[in-house]
């Protein structure tokens, strides 16, 4: 089993990467939020799930092993297969599709193609049911947190320090929209 692959000048599409491996080009399929982390954080390594079906055999690539494991986790849920699981991580990062589970916000599932409310409520008992510590739930529709956090930051690094800003914004403020969150972060960052 392949489960990383260093990588060195890939060459990128809209679909994932190819990562030349000895003599040998790889296509390496990946959601465009780990296709963009690798671009912006100048990763050397992705982490990788060979999927195999009747009708294919698929290089998956992932940017951390984190969203690997969720994305494996998504594919053992009842009634979502591969195909959905790996739409699933073009939501969010992790901890956004966690917190939507732990919140109960299935407009977040909703959004996929072909999810409706009772898929999206599979989701949402499955992860809840396949992870242990799932992040605090929200009062906020969990869309909106993604939509603001990422309006704000660049890269990884700027997420994550977004992502631990937003509970204390969202405990100061009354029903907030996204520009609400936008301006608090970008206010918190200039501090």
């Amino acid at each position: 089993m392949i489960s990383a692959i260093n990588i060195y000048q890939p060459s990128f599409s809209d679909k994932g990467i190819y990562v030349d491996i000895g003599p040998v080009t790889v296509f390496v399929e990946m959601p465009a939020r780990d296709s963009r982390d690798v671009v912006e954080s100048c990763l050397n390594q992705i982490f990788t799930e060979l999927a195999v079906s009747e009708n294919s055999i698929r290089l998956l690539g992932f940017s951390d092993p984190g969203r690997r494991d969720l994305y494996q986790r998504l594919c053992r849920v009842s009634g979502i297969g591969p195909a959905a699981a790996f739409l699933a991580l073009e939501l969010g990062e992790k901890d956004d599709i966690l917190r939507a589970a732990s919140s109960k916000d299935l407009d977040f599932f909703k959004q996929m193609p072909g999810i409706g409310s009772l898929r999206a409520e599979k989701i949402v008992i499955g992860l809840r049911k396949n992870f242990q510590g799932l992040p605090k739930p929200t009062t906020i529709r969990i869309w909106d947190w993604v939509a603001a956090r990422d309006r704000v930051a660049g890269n990884r690094v700027e997420r994550e320090r977004c992502d631990m800003l937003l509970p204390k914004i969202i405990d100061n403020l009354d029903e907030p929209g996204v520009d609400q969150l936008v301006d608090a972060l970008h206010d918190c960052l200039s501090d």
